[in-house]
């Protein structure tokens, strides 16, 4: 099974870890090989730092000015398997989640909120990637101390 907490872990072990997840939701509204690629560039950020990856992506990013703190946090969260489904969704503010998917080469293409309650709003986000043009939709949990109203 999926064990939360456990960020420095190598890709070793994947197959089986995703394998334990794709048991554990068997209707994913992501396709499998984008999980793949988010988890891993997830994990390569969190063993390599913003530096080394923005010396070595294509697009140079991740972007200044950056803040390392929220985009550590979305990593984390996407090794724990976040996102991929409504029942298990990012908790992430909506600028931070909208940097994290840039930095890994994804555009927001829609976004709606599918559910709400008195201090959060679930929303369903659909991301392009910039390249490959393919669509994935990712959940986020966004609570309201996160945003700000005119």
């Amino acid at each position: 099974m999926p064990t939360k907490g456990r960020i420095d872990r190598s890709p070793n072990n994947f197959e089986e870890e995703f394998a334990d997840y794709l048991k554990l939701y068997i209707h994913l509204d992501a396709p499998s090989d984008y999980i793949c690629f988010l988890h891993f560039q997830a994990w390569k950020y969190l063993q390599k730092g913003a530096v080394e990856n923005r010396i070595k992506d294509y697009f140079e990013v991740p972007d200044s000015p950056f803040d390392e703190g929220e985009f550590r946090k979305g990593c984390e969260q996407m090794l724990e398997w976040c996102g991929y489904h409504q029942k298990n969704p990012f908790q992430l503010s909506i600028s931070s989640m909208d940097n994290l998917m840039q930095n890994f080469h994804f555009q927001m293409i829609e976004q709606r909120a599918i559910a709400q309650d008195s201090d959060s709003i679930l929303d369903e986000l659909v991301y392009e990637h910039q390249i490959v043009k393919s669509r994935i939709i990712l959940y986020n949990l966004v609570h309201y101390k996160y945003c700000t109203i005119p």
